[in-house]
């Protein structure tokens, strides 16, 4: 969908677009990846999983973002595959502090 729609998108993401755009992506990604954070740190704080949340979200936002408004190259598996591997890695790390912080 987002490849045959890429110009619609890039606009939305654009500087004169939609700024409720980017709000209904983050709710459409929103409560499931909360929920899985929330029970993957069950003994992390809520609000600091909110920040991990925000965190990644922003981050992957931003990834699309730029993907559209510069006409990446990339397939939109390449970018999703792309955005798995840095949350993948920044969850892992952030999991492995945790752990280490417990221990000490």
């Amino acid at each position: 969908i987002m490849e045959e729609n890429r110009e619609i998108y890039k606009a939305l993401c654009g500087q004169n677009g939609d700024a409720n755009f980017v709000v209904r992506l983050e709710n459409m990604v929103g409560s499931e990846a909360l929920r899985s954070l929330a029970t993957l740190f069950e003994q992390v704080p809520k609000r600091e999983i909110s920040f991990l949340y925000a965190y990644c979200l922003n981050g992957c936002l931003g990834m699309v973002k730029m993907w559209l408004i510069y006409d990446g190259k990339e397939t939109p598996e390449e970018m999703a595959g792309l955005m798995v591997r840095m949350v993948t890695n920044t969850l892992r790390e952030y999991h492995d502090a945790q752990e280490k912080s417990a221990i000490s």
